[in-house]
């Protein structure tokens, strides 16, 4: 009985081995060392540096293992296990301990990127197509002084900021306020491309009536739209200048005609007025100047030489009439903080081309003092004469030689007043002649003469006169709507006067 059992059980062993469950098992261990082989053949495979042309073959490799451990997985996900259970023994129940948990590492959890913060694309403002800036003035800066009817021309300096170039089709327009020309247009000169600057110009002339003037003008493109300046492109640009009228009192204002001159320095021609930054020179009026011995409000002409240490500048006047008693009057010198400046002023003239003349020189350094310039024009009296003003770099700092011409001016001088002891004689002499007061006796003329006998020329019947050099004056004189001529010797101790 006892063999039957040992033999029973080995039976039951037997069958035991060769149940569904271990046919399972061995399969599977089959699959995992077919899987193991491939993958490690991939992964010999994939750890080669490639050669040229071998990885298509790698790809085709590895593509055809990994089809094949799909398969096999497929295949082993498809077998159903089916299991007989062995006839259960009715016992109690022995309690397994429970299953000791083993822990899995946590799998870091990612925390959500800081959000940066990204500006906004800012969106482009698209460029007007035409727009225009003011760059400077060229000439003619604000308040620039004029004589009544005086020419200028004025240039304003733009520059092309939109997106359209300006053609010859463009215009330089009048718009508003005081015209000063007897054009309200100008072509434009040449094309202006975007980026691109151009001077444009405009011939004026200076309004009659003395005060401030202002014209604004734009532009206008090839469709006769205006534009301009500014954000909008709608801004005008001007020209704003002060017409002063001459004084009447003076027989010629240079200072108001100042721009009627032909004005020159070491480096050429130069604009009247003109930009006191220029290093070539320049010439403008300063109708309130500040001089190295006062500031006044009557009108100065500021010249500069050009920038060298001998350069200079001339103004060369229209002709002018002298008459007799005509002063060239005017008060020279340097402008307030022109240290460094010396410079030689100089009085020229000329008469109908012929060689220029000097009628004086005055050196002048900045000392806080000015100098009184009276240059008697009785030698050019009835004659047309152009004066020349000169400055010229006598030494210092040439760009320090700030020199001014304040109200430089032809005065006419009452003869009578005249500090001549020979002049004042020939009055007294035909005043008491006559009968009136001295006062009464007016002079209109005189000049210098050196007499050929000792009748100083007055020649009367029983006369003796030898001849004889004597240095004297020939006056004219008006007295009760009479007209006389004396002459006399050089003190006025000698005077022969006769009715004309």
């Amino acid at each position: 009985m006892n063999i039957g059992k040992i033999n029973n059980g080995t039976a039951i062993n037997n069958r035991e081995e060769n149940t569904p469950m271990k046919k399972i098992y061995w399969k599977w261990i089959l699959l995992l060392v077919i899987a193991f082989g491939v993958t490690s053949a991939c992964n010999l495979i994939a750890a080669r540096t490639p050669e040229p042309g071998a990885s298509d073959a790698n790809a085709i490799h590895t593509q055809a293992a990994q089809t094949v451990i799909a398969q096999l997985t497929q295949a082993a996900t498809n077998i159903t296990p089916t299991m007989e259970l062995p006839t259960q023994t009715t016992e109690a129940p022995t309690q397994a301990p429970p299953p000791t948990e083993t822990q899995a590492p946590a799998t870091p959890t990612q925390a959500p990127p800081t959000p940066t913060s990204v500006p906004p694309t800012p969106t482009a403002t698209p460029i007007p197509c035409d727009w225009a800036q003011f760059v400077g003035d060229v000439n003619v800066p604000d308040y620039t002084t004029f004589s009544p009817g005086s020419d200028f021309t004025k240039t304003w300096r733009m520059k092309n900021i939109g997106s359209c170039t300006w053609t010859g089709d463009y215009d330089l327009v009048f718009v508003n306020g005081n015209a000063m020309s007897d054009r309200v247009s100008y072509p434009l000169p040449a094309s202006v491309r975007p980026g691109e600057t151009i001077d444009l110009s405009a011939k004026m002339t200076a309004p009659a009536g003395d005060g401030n003037y202002k014209g604004s003008w734009m532009l206008r493109n090839d469709i006769g739209e205006l534009f301009g300046i500014g954000g909008d492109a709608s801004g005008s640009f001007w020209v704003l200048i002060k017409v002063i009228r001459a004084n009447p009192d003076y027989a010629y204002d240079f200072a108001a005609n100042y721009c009627n001159a032909d004005w020159r320095t070491g480096s050429g021609g130069i604009d009247c007025p003109s930009s006191p930054s220029s290093s070539k020179g320049f010439v403008t009026l300063l109708d309130n100047p500040v001089m190295e011995n006062r500031h006044d409000d009557e009108p100065a002409i500021w010249t500069h030489p050009d920038n060298d240490d001998d350069g200079w500048i001339t103004g060369t006047y229209p002709q002018v009439d002298v008459q007799d008693g005509h002063h060239f009057k005017a008060w020279i010198g340097c402008l307030d903080d022109s240290r460094g400046c010396n410079v030689i002023f100089r009085l020229d003239y000329q008469i109908n081309g012929s060689s220029i003349r000097n009628l004086g020189e005055w050196h002048e350094v900045y000392d806080g003092q000015a100098t009184e310039v009276d240059v008697d024009l009785r030698d050019l009296a009835g004659k047309s004469v152009q004066f020349i003003l000169s400055v010229e770099v006598a030494g210092g700092k040439s760009e320090q030689a700030n020199a001014f011409w304040f109200v430089p001016a032809i005065k006419k001088v009452d003869l009578s007043q005249v500090n001549i002891p020979a002049v004042q004689a020939a009055r007294q002499t035909l005043a008491q002649a006559k009968g009136v007061d001295k006062n009464d006796v007016r002079v209109t003329r005189f000049e210098t003469v050196e007499w050929s006998d000792t009748c100083l020329g007055v020649h009367t019947e029983g006369q003796v006169c030898g001849p004889a050099i004597i240095p004297g004056y020939r006056v004219l004189l008006e007295t009760g709507g009479r007209r006389y001529e004396a002459h006399t010797n050089q003190d006025g101790t000698a005077v022969w006067w006769f009715e004309l």
